[in-house]
């Protein structure tokens, strides 16, 4: 059975700016924030697929999503370390 792979793109979500539209991704956060979480141990790691190629494995995302609920709960982790003052 072959892995399916999901990029950064299809799982990041960004504003939309200088007349282009918003990009709702899989959960509601950053690039940046996805990086940050991979390097902090709390997301995980993508696979290379080439040069200039990463992404994640789906079940990886999937199981991921099943241990901390919704994409709205992970918006809720977002911003409740915001209040706290960041990511520690």
């Amino acid at each position: 059975m072959q892995s399916k792979f999901i990029r950064i793109s299809e799982l990041a979500s960004f504003p939309g700016r200088n007349g282009r539209p918003a990009r709702r991704g899989r959960l509601p956060v950053s690039y940046a924030t996805i990086w940050r979480w991979v390097k902090l141990g709390e997301f995980p790691k993508p696979v290379r697929l080439g040069l200039q190629v990463t992404a994640w494995r789906m079940e990886d995302i999937e199981r991921w999503e099943a241990e901390h609920g919704t994409w709205r709960e992970c918006g809720k982790v977002q911003r409740a370390r915001a209040q706290k003052g960041g990511a520690q």
